[in-house]
C-alpha cells in the first residue's frame, strides 16, 4: 500500500500473476471448482530502461504538526511541519504532497485527490498552508485534508525518492 504513493506518471506498473491454488486430498470440492478456472497468464517483464531505480538511503520523515484529526481555521496562519531527517544531503529536497478527502471506496478506503507537490530545501521542514486552498475540500466529507512528505534527489530531468514516504497525516481545514 505504501508503494502505491511512489507510482508516478510515465512509470510502468507490472502486476505479477498469482498461481492458482493447488488441490489437496482433503478438498475435492475445491479441486472441481478450480479445474474450470482458467489459469492466469504470465505478465511479461518490461524491457530494461535507463530509468534509475529508487534507493532508500535515509529514513522516512516524521510528521509533527498538525496532529492527526486536528481542526485548523482557514482564517489563521497554519503550517505543515515535519522533523528533519538524519543524514539528508544538502542537494536532497523534501517533497510535500497535499490532497483532500473526496469520498470512500466500496471497501471503506479513502479516495484522496492529491492537488499539490511542494518542494522544500533540505534545511526547511515546514510549508505554510495557502489559505486559497482551504475551500477546495468538499464540505460533505468534513473538509478533510491528507498530507505526507518524502525525501527526493535529482535524477536526470526529474527526481527519485531516497526515503520511504512518511505516514499520511490528516486534518480538517474550515
Amino acid at each position: 500500500v505504501n508503494d502505491a504513493r511512489r507510482l508516478r506518471v510515465g512509470q510502468v506498473l507490472t502486476i505479477a500473476a498469482v498461481a492458482p491454488p493447488t488441490a489437496t486430498a482433503t478438498s475435492t470440492a475445491t479441486t472441481a471448482s478450480t479445474t474450470a478456472t482458467p489459469s492466469p497468464t504470465t505478465t511479461p517483464t518490461p524491457a530494461a530502461t535507463n530509468t534509475p531505480q529508487p534507493t532508500t538511503r535515509v529514513d522516512a520523515p516524521l510528521l509533527r504538526s498538525p496532529e492527526n484529526s486536528s481542526s485548523l481555521s482557514c482564517n489563521t496562519n497554519n503550517a505543515l511541519i515535519w522533523l528533519p531527517v538524519a543524514f539528508i544531503r544538502d542537494s536532497d529536497q523534501y517533497l510535500l504532497h497535499l490532497g483532500f478527502l473526496n469520498g470512500y471506496n466500496a471497501d471503506g478506503s479513502e479516495q484522496v485527490t492529491w492537488i499539490l507537490e511542494q518542494w522544500r530545501p533540505a534545511n526547511v521542514t515546514l510549508w505554510d498552508l495557502d489559505e486559497g486552498l482551504c475551500g477546495l475540500a468538499p464540505q460533505a466529507f468534513g473538509r478533510q485534508w491528507r498530507w505526507y512528505v518524502e525525501v527526493v534527489e535529482a535524477a536526470g530531468s526529474g527526481w527519485q525518492p531516497v526515503s520511504p514516504p512518511s505516514v499520511i497525516g490528516g486534518f480538517s481545514w474550515n
